[in-house]
């Protein structure tokens, strides 16, 4: 509904106009989340590929728009919920210059994106995206939710926990 009246207040339509609202916003999330090309995704759709394209850039930013005004205050959404967090990556392709994004891990370029959630699929938080070649608990640390979380019951998987191993300790313990 939101993107619909983006739409009738700029007077034009930023998609083909042989399909409607509803299917473009769909192609456009199944192309962005599934990770396909946009000849699979006409395929299924039963489109071309510059069709799939032209959607895409339409809808896209259209989307943005409706949801910035959604984006809940992480220390708000967290208040009283035992919170899920657990990172993304978000392929970006191998694009030439962007050897950060690289992950060795995936082995492709990509984002990664931090999740809040919490035990009933709510969707709590996302953080800014970081590099891709950047760890997930480097990046908790880095956009800031380690602190923002720091008193609030909260399960990631091991990765996330620090070590707080008092290292010396360790070498007179023998491990």
């Amino acid at each position: 509904m939101r993107i619909w009246q983006i739409v009738q207040c700029r007077g034009k339509q930023p998609w083909p106009l042989t399909v409607g609202l509803y299917r473009a916003v769909v192609i456009t999330l199944v192309y962005v989340r599934q990770n396909l090309n946009q000849a699979a995704v006409g395929d299924l759709f039963g489109l071309s590929q510059p069709t799939v394209s032209r959607i895409y850039r339409g809808i896209l930013p259209l989307i943005g728009e409706a949801l910035c005004l959604h984006i809940p205050d992480l220390e708000d959404a967290i208040r009283g919920r035992l919170v899920l967090v657990d990172g993304t990556d978000v392929p970006t392709g191998n694009r030439a210059g962007h050897e950060v994004n690289y992950s060795g891990k995936r082995r492709r370029a990509g984002l990664n994106i931090q999740i809040a959630a919490d035990t009933d699929g709510d969707l709590l938080g996302i953080s800014a995206p970081m590099r891709g070649s950047i760890h997930d608990r480097k990046a908790f640390d880095e956009c800031g939710w380690e602190g923002q979380l720091s008193d609030t019951p909260t399960i990631a998987d091991p990765a996330y926990q620090r070590d707080s191993r008092d290292h010396s300790t360790q070498e007179t313990q023998g491990w």
